[in-house]
């Protein structure tokens, strides 16, 4: 979990990995020169936990974190995680469960529920589930999505991430040939997006993959022309539809509608991250003297206030 200026959703993303149907993991989280509460908040959060926060005051980017996670991870295998966003309790173990039986799939991810800053439930991502739909169209990017990722380590390792703003579908694009990918039918995890489009980095990203294809053996020079021509249409529709102030249009045609079970589902599982148990609440109320300040997790209970109905 690379993290920089995270303290505003890091403990919901924090007690969503506690909340997992499996206990066998460590958490890495690696700072990249986060300037407010971040560090404090990870380390008070994950005391007595099997956790690593790597932190050195620099900003390095989030490909460089990721290296170093990767680094020192010691487990069979890795999963992604961003720091504002809500893993499903059960996303390791059924995640874990297809890859113990599949040994031919290097990599899986699952479908995504998109909610805004506040948590509110703004669609769905859906990517296909067999590796030949993820790579029919390697020119134009892969429907598997990074926060989703769970794979082997020694298959994270080999790879690695370059220094690319789609770090992601680069590593994806230089292995695929030699690969496995796969998808679980399922959503797994909450990702948190904003409402206005970074533009800059969008285009950025957009330029970074395709000189990614560029720079990938293998390629001819119409695949290379063909996937530069998919990215600049996309990133200048982009750049229109910012400009008439159509941001929230652009957001909507990115997901798809959520049904009412899914809804109540994360409202269920929302509910269940923020509610203290009992024995937490007597603690509070028995062991803290009056004014003691609260903590992260704490006040972002208070912020946030109970799950809507």
């Amino acid at each position: 979990m690379p993290v920089r200026n995270g303290s505003a959703y890091l403990s919901l993303a924090l007690q969503s990995v506690f909340a997992q149907t499996i206990s066998d993991w460590e958490l890495i989280v690696v700072d990249d020169g986060s300037d407010d509460n971040t560090l404090g908040c990870a380390r008070e959060l994950l005391e007595g936990r099997p956790s690593q926060v790597i932190a050195d005051g620099k900003r390095l980017g989030v490909w460089a974190r990721l290296n170093q996670a990767l680094d020192v991870a010691s487990g069979k295998y890795v999963a992604r995680m961003d720091a504002d966003d809500v893993m499903y309790p059960e996303r390791l173990e059924r995640q874990l469960a297809y890859l113990e039986q599949a040994p031919g799939t290097d990599l899986v991810g699952a479908q995504m529920l998109i909610i805004g800053l506040d948590g509110e439930v703004l669609g769905e991502r859906r990517g296909p589930l067999a590796h030949e739909a993820l790579c029919r169209r390697p020119a134009a990017g892969f429907r598997l999505f990074h926060p989703t990722y769970f794979g082997r380590s020694a298959w994270f390792k080999r790879w690695g991430y370059r220094c690319n703003l789609s770090e992601d579908q680069d590593m994806l694009l230089r292995s695929y040939r030699t690969s496995r990918f796969a998808n679980l039918d399922e959503i797994l995890l909450a990702y948190r997006v904003r409402p206005q489009l970074d533009l800059s980095r969008a285009v950025r990203g957009r330029v970074d993959y395709v000189r990614a294809v560029h720079s990938t053996s293998g390629w001819a020079s119409g695949e290379v022309v063909l996937s530069a021509a998919l990215h600049a249409t996309v990133a200048a529709a982009e750049t229109a539809t910012v400009l008439l102030g159509l941001e929230r249009h652009l957001l909507r045609n990115r997901v798809m509608p959520t049904g009412a079970a899914e809804r109540r589902r994360w409202q269920q599982i929302l509910g269940s991250l923020q509610a203290p148990s009992r024995s937490e609440e007597l603690a509070r109320s028995e062991e803290l003297p009056p004014g003691e300040p609260l903590t992260p997790g704490e006040e972002l209970a208070r912020r946030t206030g109970p799950p809507a109905q």
